[in-house]
């Protein structure tokens, strides 16, 4: 093996600067594998027992990867899996080893032979993971077992030309619905304005929950998926916001029509990159489409800052669409130990699932159960 690795106990034990340089040095510079972010997750997400964080050294015994892992039990057809998958939810939009990026393919590799030779588990996952055709490749060549799940297409937009000529190429249906709402705005509410929260905000927390309470009055509240649903995860997006504010990093914004806040983002920015991780609007006003006013204002304002890329992030959904005409490949990744349950579930996601999305029959019967 050409590396050393070695299972720490806690975030704390690795140096935050040698973490943050590898990051800057990898080819997934993004919030999600920040050393504040990680350090706020598994607070939030992850007890300590289950914990298994990974450091990797060269032959000089230099930092050269980082892989934080917890490990779970999950039940699949109601069977139980011991599960070891990298430290990410629903709440992570990207999932991958911190590693420089001329090592990062051996570094996996060997990290797959230290786990098996090392710790007991059904399979290896990683939520949100950037399609990366040489590593799968690689681990045919290894024959290493894995499956790609879950398909998604988030999309973005590279910043290459200014706010007007990017405008100007969006569908002219869409341009003249959305002029016509904004006009519409106007003339019924007198002011429609898009503020940021900054440092002259007078109350931080209380901005921020005006946000997550207008979340939590639409389909998300309803779903029981808002931030407010739930108080780890307020105070997970409370303890981001304050550690990235203090950074320079968050972005928090709104539409008010008067003094109503009627849209709200909570978003990053990083390395030249705006990540739009939540947003909410006021469901009541509809007929306005105060989401994409806000989108409207949010852009220009992000084109006029001198930002290289915005990205959506999540699933592709119509609304991102109308703005943006590229979009990542994500899946969850698989990697199958070669104990009974972990060769049954590779059997079932790579040999048989796939045979039977493509009978007729079974799609129609996926497709009602899902309506």
């Amino acid at each position: 093996m050409r590396f050393l690795f070695n299972r720490i106990d806690s975030l704390e034990e690795i140096n935050r600067d040698a973490w943050q340089n590898l990051l800057l040095n990898s080819n997934v510079m993004v919030p999600f594998l920040d050393y504040d972010w990680m350090r706020i997750w598994l607070k939030h997400f992850a007890d300590a027992e289950s914990q298994q964080i990974i450091a990797v050294y060269d032959q000089n015994k230099q930092l050269v990867g980082v892989v934080p892992l917890v490990q779970t039990q999950q039940r699949y057809t109601g069977i139980p899996f011991n599960e070891l998958s990298f430290a990410a939810n629903s709440h992570s939009f990207r999932s991958d080893i911190i590693a420089k990026a001329d090592l990062k393919s051996v570094i996996f590799t060997d990290l797959w032979h230290y786990l098996l030779d090392k710790e007991r588990f059904d399979y290896l996952k990683f939520k949100e993971y950037l399609a990366d055709p040489a590593l799968f490749k690689e681990f045919e060549r290894q024959n290493i077992p894995y499956s790609l799940e879950e398909q998604k297409q988030p999309p973005y937009i590279d910043i290459k030309e200014d706010w007007e000529s990017f405008f100007a190429n969006r569908r002219g249906h869409f341009r003249r619905n959305l002029r016509r709402r904004m006009r519409n705005a106007a003339k019924d509410y007198n002011k429609v304005e898009y503020r940021v929260l900054s440092d002259a905000t007078e109350n931080f927390d209380e901005w921020m929950n005006r946000g997550f309470v207008l979340e939590a009055s639409g389909w998300k509240g309803k779903q029981g998926s808002a931030i407010l649903k739930s108080e780890r995860v307020k105070q997970f997006y409370f303890d981001i916001a304050h550690t990235f504010h203090e950074r320079g990093l968050l972005h928090i914004g709104g539409l008010f029509f008067s003094d109503r806040m009627v849209a709200f983002n909570f978003s990053l920015i990083y390395q030249d990159v705006f990540y739009l991780l939540k947003i909410a609007y006021d469901e009541s006003l509809g007929r306005y489409s105060p989401g994409q006013i806000m989108m409207f204002h949010l852009l220009k304002n992000v084109f006029d800052s001198g930002l290289k890329c915005f990205d959506f992030l999540g699933p592709s959904m119509p609304w991102k669409l109308e703005w943006a005409d590229k979009h990542h490949t994500h899946y969850t990744l698989f990697l199958y130990a070669p104990s009974l349950k972990g060769r049954s579930l590779f059997l079932l996601n790579r040999k048989f699932l796939p045979v039977m999305r493509k009978i007729p029959v079974l799609r129609q019967i996926k497709k009602k159960a899902s309506t």
